[in-house]
Parts: C-alpha cells; structure tokens; sequence
C-alpha cells in the first residue's frame, strides 16, 4: 500500500518530513495507531472507548500516546 492509498502511511511521512519527528516518535505513532481498530475511519465513541483501555497504566504511557 503506498502513501497515497495508506492514511496512517500518508501522515507518518509527513510526520517525518515536515515536522521532522525522530525516527523514535514515527515508531511511536505506528504503534499506537495500531491499537486502535481501523483508526481511519474510527468515531469519537472507537476513540473513547480504545482510550478507557488506557486507564490504570503508568501516567507516562497514555501521556505519550495521547501526544
């Protein structure tokens, strides 16, 4: 799948070109959209409920995902 047929592909290689993200960050960023179930077309109430699974870990963690 290339950038243009691949949002998550599309805006990590944005992340990475114009805001010059670490290649730490990008690996970030993948894994955390890969835990929410098909994020590009998820609602407000996917999101919500993939982030109550966040509760009770370590502040950091949903901190960074969150960021």
């Amino acid at each position: 799948m290339t950038d243009e047929t691949d949002p998550v592909a599309a805006f990590l290689t944005w992340a990475e070109m114009d805001r010059g993200r670490s290649p730490h960050t990008l690996v970030r960023y993948r894994a955390t959209l890969a835990q929410i179930p098909d994020p590009i077309n998820a609602t407000p109430e996917d999101i919500e409920a993939w982030w109550a699974t966040r509760y009770g870990m370590s502040p950091a963690t949903p901190a960074n995902e969150l960021a």
